[in-house]
């Protein structure tokens, strides 16, 4: 784990450790985050700032922050909301029971709760959207960053390595012949039916290069047919 690894992290999240101050020795960096104004500063390591980062916003994904965690992301999507100020009103409402604050995943009773002690308490998004909901907030906590999107696995298509022109187009149109497309007839060679196109994905090129291949096949297929001879099949 390293430098490349920043780059996986949110452009927000990276940006803190550039920012930071670098040690003496080159490795270690002074770094500072701030949540609903209270700051926590400290000597990281670049794999260790990744495993704060990493293991902090898989605990917001799953739906457990903080207190002053959530109220900063509050604050970060809601420009009109103050993140200390919020914070206060959360802690408020937490000491009035009207916001569940956990332990190990189980609740605190408000009674047990002791003044200024809540801030690093955990609390789950569902909890804190249910309290948002009953006092008409307008607004939720959700999480700051979007997801990436993860590209789909390629279908496998099995493709001889020495495979020629010939072979590869006699391949594709046996492809939309097994997807079940109606290749059958002489229409096709002048419209080829509605789903070559989906064919064509699963192989990863674009509708007009398949497209070709599939027609130069069935052309070669009716002139065998008109001649009485054989035509290759994949």
């Amino acid at each position: 784990m390293g430098y490349t690894e920043l780059s996986q992290l949110p452009a927000k999240e990276a940006a803190i450790w550039d920012a930071a101050h670098v040690g003496n020795d080159g490795k270690q960096r002074q770094v500072t985050r701030q949540f609903a104004g209270v700051n926590s500063s400290g000597e990281f390591t670049v794999e260790l700032f990744l495993k704060e980062a990493t293991d902090r916003l898989a605990c917001w994904r799953d739906g457990r922050y903080e207190l002053f965690q959530a109220a900063q992301v509050v604050a970060d999507s809601n420009p009109a909301v103050d993140a200390k100020t919020f914070c206060t009103q959360m802690e408020d409402a937490a000491y009035a029971g009207a916001l569940t604050l956990r332990q190990n995943g189980v609740p605190l009773k408000a009674d047990t709760l002791q003044r200024g002690s809540v801030w690093h308490k955990a609390v789950r998004q569902t909890d804190v959207n249910k309290w948002l909901h009953d006092i008409d907030a307008g607004f939720e906590l959700t999480y700051p960053y979007a997801e990436p999107q993860a590209e789909p696995d390629a279908p496998k298509v099995k493709v001889p390595a020495s495979e020629t022109k010939e072979q590869r187009q006699g391949r594709r149109l046996q492809a939309c012949i097994d997807a079940g497309l109606p290749m059958n007839d002489k229409a096709a060679l002048s419209r080829l039916p509605d789903g070559v196109g989906d064919v064509a994905d699963i192989e990863r090129v674009s509708r007009q290069a398949f497209s070709t291949d599939v027609k130069a096949a069935l052309t070669r297929r009716e002139t065998a047919t008109r001649e009485g001879g054989t035509v290759h099949r994949a």
